[in-house]
């Protein structure tokens, strides 16, 4: 059934469309979708990580949850499942009650006397599988399911030999798909949001071993602490002689890509705001010396290290392109409408509707590429490994004596 709505007015319009974008969630950062290469270099800079993680120590928990799942006997998949739950809500409880707060998943929720849909498990999953904590690349519930059999068979071997110790099951268990070295039986009576010495030592040679070339595995084996001092992506030029040739030429690649993104942008809130919106306007006025410079942006050397596979994306970008260099804005104002219609449709697109919607910024600026994120990640590997102090009362960090100067190897 298609739902729809009489539009009286500016007002009434501006209150459903308000409505639909807090439905639609990702529409707002990604109006033109250019996602897939957004997504693509975050990859190929950090790995295993996304925007919805918060500490590193979520990257041992499920593992150590399942680890106990693998040491017990239930052999239904539902009840692996709800298991599993239960105890990631219980890790929240606990973090709740000895008062941590910073990168608790759900703590509001648990709050509230609720949990989350997504919980961290499922926001962690492809992570652990890319560090190689996990094995394989299954699903976490085909893992479950897997696991279900695993206990079932487990259970036949030691009622038919009555043996007490899990040890001689028959070699089933654990099928040497989990690689957890930190893990102890008694992890939950001891658990706190930050890593043990071993547990980052451990996180942080799984991630060199299992992200060769990336960014994030070359800071981690080289112990480049000054990237926490960055506030963004782009300041890594300030450092970047410290890097690989190739990382400098990944990181240009993405600089320049999320330079263009934000002009197209530009001209896009442009459109919505009928040109009544000051502050895109006047960033349009800033590139327009620059257009030569934007239009020489290597889309085709992007389409081949990414492997770009949307067509639809790669011809609107080389389109774009073109009429950036031709200095056409007229130009790129249509082919902006035409490729949020295509994207949405005519009634949830913006551009066919200017000067409805509020004067704000709409879509993003410049691209972060899950930089401030993966920060987090580091930091906490970090400090586990006595490389950094940091001041939870002053949010600051302080570079300790044991901390590997970067100049002195570069």
């Amino acid at each position: 059934m298609e739902l729809g709505w009489i539009d009286f007015s500016k007002t009434e319009r501006n209150k459903v469309m308000s409505v639909l974008e807090l439905l639609n969630g990702k529409g707002v950062l990604d109006e033109l979708g250019i996602g897939p290469i957004r997504d693509g270099f975050s990859n190929l800079f950090f790995p295993g990580t996304s925007t919805l993680q918060t500490r590193a120590k979520y990257f041992l928990i499920t593992p150590y949850i399942l680890k106990d799942l693998e040491l017990s006997y239930e052999t239904n998949f539902r009840t692996l499942k709800e298991n599993l739950d239960e105890v990631e809500r219980s890790c929240c409880e606990l973090f709740e009650k000895n008062g941590l707060e910073d990168g608790v998943i759900g703590i509001n929720r648990i709050r509230e006397g609720t949990w989350v849909k997504r919980a961290p498990s499922s926001l962690y999953w492809a992570g652990i599988r890319k560090f190689g904590i996990f094995k394989s690349n299954k699903t976490l519930n085909d893992y479950l399911r897997l696991l279900a059999y695993q206990n079932s068979n487990k259970s036949t071997i030691k009622k038919q030999y009555h043996e007490d110790d899990d040890n001689d099951a028959g070699n089933i268990e654990n099928m040497h798909l989990l690689k957890i070295a930190p893990y102890k039986k008694d992890w939950f009576e001891n658990l706190d949001l930050e890593l043990t010495k071993e547990e980052g030592k451990f996180l942080k040679e799984q991630i060199v071993e299992n992200c060769k070339g990336s960014l994030f595995a070359f800071i981690l084996e080289n112990n480049l602490t000054d990237i926490l001092e960055l506030n963004e992506f782009k300041d890594l030029e300030n450092i970047l002689f410290k890097f690989p040739e190739d990382i400098q030429e990944n990181f240009y690649l993405a600089k320049d890509f999320s330079e263009f993104n934000y002009f197209l942008n530009t001209i896009y809130n442009i459109i919505v705001s009928d040109g009544e919106y000051n502050e895109a306007n006047e960033k349009l006025e800033e590139f327009k010396p620059k257009l030569e410079e934007l239009s020489n942006i290597n889309l085709e050397k992007i389409y081949v290290k990414l492997k770009v596979k949307d067509h639809r994306l790669k011809r609107f970008l080389l389109f774009a392109r073109s009429l950036t260099k031709n200095k056409d804005i007229e130009g790129l104002k249509d082919l902006i409408k035409r490729r949020e219609v295509i994207l949405k449709g005519e009634n949830r697109a913006k551009t066919p509707h200017p000067g409805e919607y509020e004067l704000k910024w709409f879509a993003v600026k410049e691209l972060n590429y899950r930089f401030t994120h993966s920060q987090r990640i580091l930091k906490d590997i970090f400090i586990s490994q006595g490389l950094i102090d940091y001041d939870l009362e002053n949010n600051d960090i302080k570079k300790t004596t044991q901390k590997l100067n970067a100049e002195e190897n570069y």
